[in-house]
């Protein structure tokens, strides 16, 4: 129990990493003010107040660096533009000695969108544009040892099946 545990609070560090990456990803993408933009027509008082309280105060303090698609923190680290889900969305490509991993965040929810590219989630922002990212992204990876890190399902490798995708272990 202790070993689950531990791994599912290992799991929330890139995690709350790429939220962060995404919500100043966002930042940066809309005009005027990102805590209106992201409360969204009706102002969300508590969107607003979740900002206010939690990102500005960071990005005030000079402590955020906004970024652009194809940004590489270092040699290893870098982020592709995997927008659709929302505007701004970013996964993080990560190599190291040889080997790649990428945590694709929400361009997939589950497994089966890999094979049903045009299945989306419900809050999807551009749902037509996830479809056309997730094709991309799964093409672009499918055949190759990166390990793909989901947000939302077990990992594994990309593999093409015909026209569609599915999950490799």
């Amino acid at each position: 129990m202790t070993v689950f545990l531990l791994r599912r609070v290992a799991l929330i560090v890139p995690t709350l990493f790429f939220v962060s990456l995404l919500i100043f990803g966002l930042q940066h993408l809309l005009p005027g003010d990102p805590a209106l933009a992201m409360a969204g027509e009706e102002r969300d008082p508590a969107v607003v107040a979740i900002f206010d309280d939690s990102i500005r105060p960071v990005a005030n303090a000079g402590l955020v660096d906004l970024i652009d698609a194809g940004h590489h923190v270092c040699n290893e680290f870098g982020v592709i533009a995997t927008p659709g889900h929302s505007p701004g969305h970013f996964s993080v490509h990560i190599r190291s000695k040889g080997e790649d991993a990428l945590f694709i965040g929400d361009v997939a929810h589950h497994p089966c969108q890999m094979v049903h590219l045009d299945w989306c989630s419900t809050i999807d922002f551009d749902p037509m544009q996830s479809v056309r990212t997730r094709n991309e992204l799964f093409s672009r990876f499918a055949g190759t040892p990166t390990l793909i890190l989901a947000g939302h399902f077990v990992g594994g490798t990309i593999v093409r099946d015909g026209e569609v995708f599915r999950l490799g272990i």
